[in-house]
């Protein structure tokens, strides 16, 4: 069977088994009545009555309460200071379109090359190496432009950049209503940090892959379905609760609280259920999307792409678990204040977990003997306090990496026993030795994907690993 073919499957028969799991759930929990019954062993009566529960009016205002939360959500999460429009009315290739009027009769062609001295302009008074930034965003802004043209998705109205220090894009709907709701694409700035216009462009692509096939607008749709069985759920449990509040504490008081206890537990089953099902369908969706970029910007691209993305999430593992082992031995440094210090200064394109490492143990070094100087007021000069760093560096990197070593699992990428060049692109033949390796084996590219796994770090839900997504990709095109 076609990949592309079997995940589509999967994924609208996940789909649709929630759907009718959710609906089935409505209809039974709204059309049961709980009564006192002392007699009873249960100490309650769960009757069936023909009246439903939730009346009209509100199950359509719990069908819309998503809607509108989702909205602000949205709106709200883009008017954080670290936002950049890239495309839409306030961004700057909309102020450089009107400046230079095009779209005019005319038509006069722009380029970067014709709108630097206005740039430039903008630039004047302003902190240092804000032309170039200026220079990236409409550089980027023409780039993701063209791409939305090329694929003629229209509901595509704005996209957003954000300063986050992680590689990530995703797509919001907002307003899931036919004519009126729009898509707003969001790119962490850490995309364009470590990923070539090319790779930028596939997962931009792969973006507009869910507005194109309309991923956002079935997402939020089922959101209402579940907050109408919550609240429906809440009734039952608010009744059972109120027949223990009305009456005396007694025997029977204890056995109801165990009771209602007890359905909370089944309610927490039931509802875990359908939280599988739909983070299942969720895969599949991504899965669907990196088959449309792959299409639209070849499948080579954005599996690099998503290569490179991957190793920087290692650097990002690698920067915490270091540090946290470090300080298993020599414990004194707040471990997630030092994490995200070393996020803020190691550089931002850095996707090599070997020198991501060498940075994280030279850092954790220098931390812990300057604070021991500081600490005992002792006078070092930086010449012999750097031969110090270098030495103690030297020694931790060889305990380290004496420690990785012990590891019964490792991943590919750390192995490295397929004669892959990881430093680099990877090619066709790359990309077959390694699909080959993940296929013959239980390997795993990332450690990170290992961890996951293993339960020791917790799962990305709604996303497949890098490995399945690769896997997948070669299938569909090779």
């Amino acid at each position: 069977m076609d990949s592309k073919f079997r995940v589509a499957s999967e994924r609208w028969a996940a789909l649709i088994l929630f759907l009718i799991y959710d609906i089935f759930q409505i209809w039974f929990v709204g059309h049961i009545e709980v009564k006192s019954n002392t007699e009873s062993l249960l100490t309650y009566d769960f009757n069936w009555i023909e009246e439903f529960h939730l009346n009209t009016l509100t199950i359509i205002a719990l069908f819309f309460i998503p809607i509108i939360i989702s909205y602000f959500v949205g709106v709200r999460s883009v008017t954080r200071s670290d936002m950049v429009q890239i495309i839409g009315p306030d961004s700057l290739l909309n102020r450089v379109k009107m400046e230079f009027h095009l779209g005019n009769p005319d038509k006069i062609e722009y380029s970067i090359e014709n709108v630097d001295h206005f740039l430039e302009d903008l630039a004047v008074g302003e902190p240092e190496g804000t032309y170039q930034n200026l220079k990236m965003l409409f550089g980027i802004g023409v780039m993701v432009e063209n791409l939305i043209e090329k694929t003629g998705v229209k509901s595509i109205k704005r996209v957003y950049m954000s300063n986050e220090l992680v590689p990530n894009a995703f797509t919001m709907r907002i307003l899931p209503i036919p004519k009126l709701g729009q898509d707003w694409i969001i790119i962490n700035r850490n995309i364009i940090d470590i990923l070539n216009d090319d790779e930028i462009k596939a997962v931009v692509a792969h973006e507009i892959g869910h507005a194109a096939r309309k991923d956002s607008w079935i997402n939020s749709a089922l959101y209402s379905p579940r907050l109408i069985i919550i609240v429906a759920w809440a009734v039952l449990l608010a009744a059972m609760g109120e027949i223990l509040l009305d009456e005396p504490f007694n025997q029977i008081t204890l056995i109801r609280i165990f009771l209602i206890f007890t359905l909370m537990f089944i309610i927490r089953i039931v509802m875990n259920f359908a939280y599988r099902l739909i983070t299942f369908a969720y895969r599949r969706t991504e899965l669907l999307a990196d088959h449309y970029a792959a299409k639209v910007m070849g499948e080579l691209k954005l599996i690099n792409a998503l290569f490179k993305i991957g190793k920087r999430a290692e650097v990002v593992r690698i920067l915490k678990s270091d540090v946290e082992y470090l300080n298993t031995k020599y414990n004194e440094l707040n471990e997630n204040e030092m994490s995200v210090r070393l996020l803020n200064m190691i550089d931002p394109s850095e996707i090599d977990i070997n020198r991501a490492r060498e940075f994280s143990i030279e850092y954790f070094v220098r931390s812990k003997l300057n604070s021991i100087y500081r600490g005992f007021r002792l006078n070092i000069d930086d010449k012999e306090f750097n031969q110090l760093v270098e030495r103690s560096k030297d020694n931790l990197y060889i305990d380290l990496t004496n420690y990785l070593d012990k590891k019964k699992n490792k991943s590919i990428l750390e192995k490295n026993d397929i004669n892959i060049n990881f430093d680099e692109d990877l090619d066709k033949d790359d990309l077959h030795n390694l699909i080959k390796n993940l296929e013959e084996t239980d390997n795993l590219i990332f450690e990170t994907e290992r961890l996951e796994k293993e339960g020791v770090l917790p799962e990305t839900k709604t996303h497949p690993l890098v490995s399945e997504r690769l896997k997948f990709l070669y299938n569909c095109f090779n």
